[in-house]
Order: C-alpha cells, then sequence, then structure tokens
C-alpha cells in the first residue's frame, strides 16, 4: 500500500542522517538538511524520525537567489518554529584519522589534537577545520580511541559561502554519511 511505501521510503531517508540528529528529530525538532554532493544539492526537511526530500538542485549554476527560494517557507516561519538549518558535506572532503590516545587526554582533547595537527598535516591551521569524536574507550588498558577528520577550508567555503548569500543561519555542519555528531572541532 502507499502508506507503507512511504513510510519505508521516509525510514531509508532518515537512516542517512547522523544517529544524534535522528533522535533530536524524534522529539520534534525540526531540521532542513541541505546536502551537498558532487553533482546535486539536496535538501530535506527531518522531524520526528521522519524525513522528506523538498528538492534536489543541481549543483552547476546554482546560486543563493535559487536556493533562497527553495528554504523561504521555512525561513520566514517565526523564530521560535524555524527549523534548524544542517548543511551536510561530502565525506570525501575530509581526511580521516583513527588516533589511538591515552585515556587522560579525553580531558582536553581539543587542545592536542591542535598541538598533534602541526604533526599529521602540512597545511597551516587557519587553512583547515577539523573535528573529533571518540570511537572507543577502553579503560582498563587506559586508552581511547579517537576518529579525527581534517578538511581544507577551501573546500567548504563555497558551500558555507551559497549558504550566507541565500541567508540561512546553519545550526551546525556535519559530514552526510556522519552516524552521530562530533565531539568538538573547529
Amino acid at each position: 500500500d502507499v502508506g507503507a511505501t512511504w513510510r519505508w521510503w521516509c525510514s531509508e531517508i532518515a537512516a542517512l542522517l547522523p544517529q544524534g540528529l535522528r533522535n533530536a528529530l524524534r522529539s520534534g525538532v525540526a531540521i532542513v538538511t541541505i546536502e551537498f554532493a558532487d553533482d546535486a544539492v539536496t535538501l530535506r526537511r527531518a522531524v520526528d524520525g521522519e524525513s522528506t526530500e523538498i528538492e534536489r538542485l543541481p549543483r552547476t549554476g546554482l546560486d543563493a537567489a535559487t536556493l533562497r527560494a527553495v528554504v523561504q517557507p521555512y525561513l520566514s516561519r517565526p523564530a521560535i518554529l524555524r527549523e534548524s538549518f544542517v548543511l551536510l558535506l561530502p565525506e570525501t572532503l575530509a581526511l580521516r584519522r583513527d588516533l589511538p590516545l591515552p585515556l587522560a587526554a579525553r580531558g582536553d582533547l581539543g587542545s592536542l589534537l591542535d598541538i598533534e595537527l602541526e604533526r599529521h598535516s602540512p597545511l597551516e591551521r587557519t587553512e583547515i577545520y577539523h573535528d573529533w569524536r571518540v570511537i572507543a574507550e577502553d579503560r582498563a588498558a587506559r586508552r581511547i580511541d579517537v576518529a579525527w577528520r581534517i578538511v581544507r577550508r577551501r573546500a567548504v567555503a563555497p558551500a558555507l559561502e551559497l549558504c550566507r548569500q541565500a541567508g540561512i543561519p546553519l545550526a551546525a555542519i556535519a559530514y552526510a554519511g556522519d552516524a552521530d555528531w562530533a565531539d568538538g572541532g573547529t
């Protein structure tokens, strides 16, 4: 039946969102995701664990006016009722490193990774964004495993600038394949 097909399709779309985002959606928070891929920008509205596609726009020739026209119905709502906007980037933009670190590093992971950045990247800190997430903790071995991602700012800049020009207030930036939100980053 059509209802079952619709529910299946929405659950498949929702599965593409990070787990933390899906949990937030179950609480009634509405989010509009703007997913930048190589060939298209896909906008989805998700609420209560269900996601529906708003529009799929070709990347070629996409301008701020077109993007703004698509999100205008969501931007025109009163601020208290307005959806949050999340920019989703392709995972391929980021360099990912899994780092085993001492458990004690968890307390100031941001500062430690800033120092490690100089060892792991030939780029200056001002040229990149990075984020991290603790993916495992072994108290017996006194160790944590951290998934660390580094992306060039110039790779992210076109998507950020397009959203800025369109007047879209971004609440977060994530990667399309994320299972959960990052624990921290720049």
